[in-house]
């Protein structure tokens, strides 16, 4: 659970996002740009660098796979 707010963030594992409620945007530094809400899911790779932004208090499961 996460509240409305924005960090940077670093990878170096693969991130399976399922949000569940609420809103995200990330954000990668090459200009990547994904969009998520309730239903959607996304994949972050190791080596990932950007923002993290919640605009509506969130919810996701996820799941983390180290290389």
């Amino acid at each position: 659970e996460a509240g409305v707010g924005t960090w940077r963030v670093s990878y170096e594992e693969w991130e399976y996002c399922l949000v569940t409620a609420g809103r995200c945007i990330v954000t990668g530094d090459d200009g990547t740009r994904i969009e998520a809400g309730p239903g959607d899911s996304f994949v972050l790779e190791p080596g990932f660098t950007g923002t993290w932004e919640v605009v509506e208090p969130m919810r996701k499961h996820w799941v983390i796979r180290t290389p």
